[in-house]
């Protein structure tokens, strides 16, 4: 007599499992991210964000979104702070390609690191080589544009939460900074620099670091309605971000005497 066939096992009743915070999190600000972008990128506010069609597109329930954010202006306040971290969605570092190809010219070439004339040429084609593929990335993103956006859409919230929006920028912009002013410090050193007066040794590197950032954001800025801003190039396959960036280094440090 054959057996009969076991039953298959039945799944446990109860409600389902809720979902982690950190996942809720994760999938809302992803699909608000791909929305604006999908709208034409971050604007002055969250307007092109409508919260029933991230929960769609998030594919979360609405009990779960107003669990951690009883209203949208919950939600829009803690994205603005999402994007203005260094988090997935947030701001995004400048490409570290062109430094550490700029390191390895440096590394590849020690003979001219013996004669001022040798050391001038590897700085300029190091700043050439950063400021390209620097000014190139940037261009490329669309996260870039959220910074002056980030900053503005602030000006909508109170003060307390456009305050809190602001230092997580401000903590974001010290966090991306920092492998930069250490480059530069590197490169210093390397190149036998000495800082220009009135700068130190202790402000040289971080000052340069301010200036070229604001630089390639501002070219970068312009680039958008005026494309010959980063596309001209001249003699020796220079652009103005590269020429820029080496006129900030000459003028921050020069050769130790």
């Amino acid at each position: 007599m054959t057996a009969p066939a076991a039953r298959p096992a039945r799944a446990p009743r109860g409600r389902p499992r809720a979902m982690p915070d950190s996942e809720l999190r994760n999938r809302m600000f992803t699909a608000a991210e791909q929305m604006l972008d999908a709208a034409g990128g971050f604007t002055l506010s969250t307007e092109n964000v409508q919260l029933e069609a991230v929960m769609r597109r998030a594919d979360v329930s609405r009990s779960a979104v107003y669990r951690v954010w009883p209203s949208k202006e919950d939600f829009a306040f803690e994205l603005l702070t999402a994007f203005a971290s260094n988090g997935a969605g947030g701001l995004q570092p400048f490409d570290p390609s062109g430094r550490e190809e700029a390191a390895r010219l440096v590394a590849d070439n020690p003979t001219k690191l013996g004669s001022r004339e040798g050391r001038r040429e590897l700085l300029t084609e190091a700043v050439r080589l950063v400021a390209t593929r620097t000014f190139r990335t940037i261009i490329e993103t669309r996260r870039w544009r959220r910074y002056p956006a980030i900053t503005i859409a602030a000006d909508g919230l109170d003060e307390e939460r456009a305050e809190h929006v602001l230092s997580t920028v401000r903590a974001t912009e010290a966090e991306l900074h920092r492998p930069l002013t250490e480059f530069y410090a590197r490169m210093f050193t390397l190149l036998d620099l000495e800082p220009r007066p009135p700068f130190t040794d202790a402000t040289a590197a971080p000052a340069l670091t301010r200036l070229t950032s604001a630089l390639f954001e501002g070219l970068a800025m312009q680039h958008t309605v005026d494309p010959e801003v980063g596309d001209t190039t001249y003699d020796g396959g220079w652009t103005l971000p590269a020429l820029g960036f080496l006129a900030a280094v000459d003028v921050v440090s020069r050769p130790r005497t």
